[in-house]
């Protein structure tokens, strides 16, 4: 996902509100998109959808500047107000609830040039996906993704008896290398 942390919370911030300057990424272009949220549910008839964020604080997900969709294809979103913890926005000039049930459950990206470099021992959580976890002197596997569960963002991580989920805290997390791509962690698997 698009969140930082620094061992505890994370955020991901940019600057002002979505106007696409181009309509699609060409084709060959590589450039790196991050998913920033994910859209729910409409709401009433004139268009408007909620919007997750995945960023800490949530707010932050207004700050870029521009959106797209997991194709390429840029959106812009206008941010209307927070409802039950999300944000309705307007996609473009869609102005019906049947055009934007198009939309529902579509991941939010922006590009990765536009997230702010972050302070020493922080990372967005998309740059710990993919790196080994060492618990001593075992590999316990690769990171896969990182959830936030309330009480503390989770590392599930790929080994090979199956998943293993470490809360993402000091307390067991050690150290990040991201040149050796990797997670130092002090672990011990509870069985239940």
């Amino acid at each position: 996902r698009s969140r930082s942390t620094s061992r505890s919370r994370s955020r991901c911030t940019s600057r002002s509100r979505s106007r696409c300057t181009s309509r699609r990424i060409k084709e060959g272009l590589k450039i790196d998109l991050i998913p920033i949220g994910k859209f729910g549910k409409t709401h009433g008839l004139s268009g408007e959808i909620n919007l997750i964020s995945y960023c800490d604080p949530q707010e932050n997900i207004e700050n870029f500047n521009e959106y797209y969709l997991e194709d390429g294809n840029c959106i812009d979103l206008i941010f209307k107000r927070i409802h039950k913890k999300n944000f309705l926005c307007l996609i473009g000039n869609i102005q019906n609830v049947d055009s934007v049930k198009n939309f529902i459950n579509k991941e939010v990206f922006a590009k990765k040039d536009d997230f702010p470099i972050l302070d020493h021992q922080e990372y967005y959580w998309y740059e710990l996906i993919g790196l080994n976890v060492i618990n001593g002197d075992n590999n316990i596997g690769k990171v896969t993704k990182l959830e936030n569960h309330g009480a503390s963002d989770l590392l599930f991580v790929e080994s090979n008896t199956g998943e293993e989920i470490i809360p993402f805290e000091n307390m067991y997390i050690k150290s990040i290398d991201l040149n050796q791509k990797q997670i130092i962690v002090d672990w011990e698997k509870y069985e239940y």
